[in-house]
């Protein structure tokens, strides 16, 4: 499909090429200082605004280029745009998300661990997810149809489906809400439970982020006795004055006033009710109220202070530690990509492969062992966007991957298909165009920045159809 549009647009006289490319660089130039101009900014301070957008731009475009890695790569290597791609950036995103949670409250709050060393912990959790589902979409979905000849739209339907499927499966595993990342308060509450108000032989529970709790089965029908205290990185409650929970009664309400005050956090009530589910079972809810958040309230896990490069006042250029962290994560990973690529057997079978992979076969290379090689390594590499998308933007869902994959697969274009390094110039382009677009025009044209990016790939397709620093495919006949 791809192809087929390259062929038609380099079918087109190089004069009306270049013809439609001036005409569209000329209405967005136009309509973009037109709407400069309504607005009346003047000149001084333009300098600094185009500066940050600039650099908000390159951050954003990082993101694109790891996840435009990916199409990049399997297009090479097997033919296949990959659209399930941006969900498994979604996954990664939530693979880090539960780890980060269950290494801050078993780790981090344990004084195990320091809090560096979680997150670092998250973001390789994020990665090896979806790792490990890159490899599954390409053993179970897309290898069969390549062993049985299948035709080219077939793939391209398969990697629809699974994209609509882990869409879906994300919205009914993880609920539709956004999630804030990192978490924005966290707290830890300790239940016990005797059959004694001295609480000689207790039975201990945890409850992590939530103020409810489903007793189990054993305790139905029977008196016992209750406290709970909350523990937070800012401090620990005392427990709870005892409450005796009632085997007869359906529902109760107990305040405590000032009797749970101490330590700095406090619970200042608890309540149990009782229901029968449409199985017939007798649920028994326990629930508490929740400490005010300054006292829960969870630290920055990246400070998010604006760091001063140049300027100052309303003037200043600034870069975030955040954004640094895009900007070396995204450099690390391209670097050890790169050495991987060029200075590796591995890499030379890998590029065989996307070149002729019936010669790499005939050479005794296992070409389906590198194909799956590549699905787990810009997997991987999109599970790492994934996790600096969250950081940047705080706040992850399932569908968070849709828009983010689109642009991503412009910048795939617009770079070059199939080409690495094209991959990089594409999406930084597409992120630094979209952050200058959405920076310069009203508020109420800011929509409009989503069309100038795919202005973008219809105006460098026209003057150059096989992208910046894409070659154009001879086929011998």
């Amino acid at each position: 499909m791809i192809e087929g549009f390259y062929r038609a647009i380099a079918r087109l006289p190089w004069w009306l090429r270049w013809s439609l490319a001036a005409l569209i660089l000329g209405v967005v130039v136009g309509f973009v200082g037109s709407v400069q101009a309504a607005q009346g900014e003047a000149g001084p301070g333009l300098l600094p605004q185009f500066l940050n957008h600039f650099i908000n731009g390159l951050a954003l475009g990082c993101i694109y280029a790891l996840i435009a890695l990916g199409f990049t790569m399997i297009y090479a290597v097997v033919e296949l745009l990959q659209f399930a791609h941006a969900d498994i950036f979604m996954l990664g995103s939530f693979g880090a998300y539960f780890a980060l949670r269950w290494g801050i409250s078993n780790l981090y709050l344990e004084g195990a661990v320091p809090l560096w060393a979680v997150v670092v912990m998250a973001a390789l959790v994020g990665m090896a997810v979806a790792g490990l589902l890159g490899y599954l979409v390409e053993k179970l979905a897309y290898r069969p149809l390549r062993l049985r000849g299948a035709a080219p739209v077939a793939g391209l339907i398969a990697a629809i489906g699974l994209s609509i499927m882990l869409q879906n499966l994300a919205n009914i595993f993880f609920s539709p809400d956004p999630r804030s990342f990192p978490p924005q308060s966290f707290v830890i509450y300790q239940l016990e439970v005797a059959d004694t108000p001295d609480f000689q032989r207790p039975r201990r529970f945890r409850v992590v982020n939530q103020t409810a709790w489903q007793a189990p089965e054993e305790l139905m029908g029977r008196d016992f006795y209750l406290r709970i205290k909350a523990r937070s990185q800012r401090g620990e409650s005392a427990f709870s004055p005892p409450v005796k929970v009632e085997g007869r009664e359906s529902a109760r309400f107990i305040r405590f006033g000032e009797e749970a005050q101490e330590g700095g956090l406090s619970i200042g009530f608890v309540s149990y009710s009782r229901r029968v589910d449409e199985r017939g079972r007798q649920l028994l809810t326990i629930s508490w109220e929740k400490p005010p958040l300054d006292a829960i309230s969870f630290p920055e896990l990246v400070p998010r202070t604006p760091l001063t490069l140049m300027g100052s006042g309303v003037d200043a250029v600034t870069v975030t530690p955040v954004q640094l962290i895009i900007f070396a994560g995204t450099l690390v990973l391209f670097l050890v990509l790169f050495i991987l690529l060029y200075r590796t057997q591995l890499g030379i079978a890998l590029r065989g492969v996307s070149q002729d992979p019936m010669a790499i076969k005939l050479m005794g290379v296992d070409a389906d062992t590198i194909v799956s090689f590549t699905f787990v390594l810009v997997s991987a590499s999109a599970g790492l966007a994934g996790v600096l998308w969250g950081l940047y933007l705080v706040q992850i869902f399932p569908l968070m991957g849709l828009f983010p994959g689109i642009k991503s697969i412009v910048a795939a274009v617009v770079g070059g298909m199939g080409n690495v390094p094209g991959a990089v110039v594409g999406g930084l382009t597409v992120g630094v165009l979209e952050n200058l677009v959405k920076g310069f025009i009203a508020d109420r044209y800011s929509p409009l920045a989503d069309a100038i990016v795919f202005l973008l790939l219809i105006l460098i397709l026209l003057v150059k159809p096989s992208g910046l620093l894409g070659s154009p495919k001879v086929e011998k006949v």
